[in-house]
């Protein structure tokens, strides 16, 4: 099941000092998984502010399909959301295209396009909108649930490669280093990764510009 409500349109805004602290506690409390998560912890714990806690909004990332895809296999090609739903799902390849193409046309596009001054939550109030505005928003968590069970399933398939090193023990032999899985990687490094990073994020770095300036100014200076 998909719970979709806009918190910032429409009617659902009056009642957000009585929502906004029992979702925050709920998103606390989950597992959540994304498509490129680190942009939806970094939102959330922003909008949603004072109730969300950044630490414990990244504490709950559970798994970014997004970058699930990328540790199975490294690309240029789009790892946007429309293209692992034809990749990844069974049933749910197209899912965003008639909104897409109803938010473009002349008809309703400064009703529903953000950058023409409309809202994609105005579809609620239109009728022939509502159902393709649903499939559209809904459908992301659907891809992201249904992709990250398969994208799992094949990084589990994955092997480490063995890589050739001298043996200092045997002069003239070699021996295999095992090197870990992407699986492995995706887990261990990747995961964990988002977590740190969309805290650095969402709090900022400061960075002391005079240091920086002297350190771009010297290590050139060393390497050479």
């Amino acid at each position: 099941k998909v719970l979709i409500f806009p918190v910032e349109h429409g009617p659902m805004i009056e009642h957000l000092p009585r929502v906004l602290p029992r979702l925050a506690r709920v998103l606390h409390e989950c597992k959540l998984s994304g498509h490129n998560i680190a942009f939806d912890v970094v939102y959330t714990s922003a909008r949603l502010r004072p109730y969300v806690d950044l630490w414990k909004l990244a504490s709950a990332v559970a798994d970014d399909t997004r970058l699930m895809a990328y540790a199975l296999r490294q690309s240029r090609q789009s790892l946007g959301l429309e293209r692992l739903a034809y990749a990844w799902t069974k049933s749910m390849g197209g899912y965003e295209e008639e909104f897409v193409m109803m938010m473009e046309s002349d008809e309703h596009r400064a009703t529903l396009h953000p950058n023409e001054g409309g809202h994609y939550a105005n579809a609620l109030d239109m009728p022939e909108a509502k159902p393709a505005y649903i499939a559209y928003t809904g459908g992301d968590v659907e891809v992201v649930g249904q992709a990250k069970v398969e994208l799992r399933g094949a990084l589990t398939k994955t092997v480490g490669y063995g890589i050739p090193l001298a043996d200092p023990d045997n002069l003239g032999r070699f021996k295999l280093y095992q090197t870990p899985s992407r699986k492995f990687a995706y887990d261990h490094i990747v995961k964990r990764g988002i977590r740190t990073l969309s805290r650095m994020m969402a709090r900022g770095m400061h960075v002391d510009k005079t240091e920086l300036e002297h350190q771009e100014d010297v290590f050139p200076k060393l390497i050479t």
